[in-house]
């Protein structure tokens, strides 16, 4: 069996402290108590989405932890994409490849889910030093989820 650590080799175990690298213990996760037919659904995505006017996620070489808040009621064609790590093509063409909205919105309208949030979020993917997304922003965002009655969460990662 192989040493993952050993082999990383990234400076020693100095990437563990800055929050780097695969640390992490698996998070629990539990199953859905009620059909989806009768959830309100949330997406988060990693995709770097900005609706028209936001803020821009900051693009360098320490990436950005942040999240930005997208209305359900966003012009998706002119969500702005800030993540220079993947080809923006798809989803500029088509958004549901990445961040489907407009899926979920016909997928209510047959009865397939419940409802949609008004709120959906989005991150940057690209996030090098993770501790600030873990003890700040996924919490804000959980937070959220659960005071707007979010059943479930459908998370595309870039």
């Amino acid at each position: 069996m192989v040493d993952r650590e050993r082999n990383l080799n990234l400076h020693g175990k100095a990437w563990l402290a800055l929050g780097i690298g695969p640390q992490r213990a698996r998070p629990n996760l539990c199953g859905q108590e009620k059909p989806i037919s009768g959830s309100r659904l949330a997406l988060v995505t990693t995709g770097g989405f900005v609706p028209p006017g936001g803020e821009p996620f900051k693009t360098g070489k320490l990436g950005d932890a942040s999240f930005r808040e997208i209305p359900v009621d966003t012009e998706f064609q002119r969500l702005e994409i800030y993540h220079p790590h993947y080809d923006h093509e798809l989803p500029k063409r088509d958004i549901n490849v990445l961040f489907p909205i407009p899926l979920c919105r016909d997928l209510v309208d047959e009865g397939a889910i419940g409802s949609l949030a008004a709120t959906h979020y989005s991150f940057m993917g690209y996030i090098p030093l993770t501790r600030k997304l873990e003890t700040v922003y996924a919490p804000q965002v959980v937070q959220r989820l659960k005071s707007e009655g979010v059943d479930v969460v459908l998370l595309t990662p870039t």
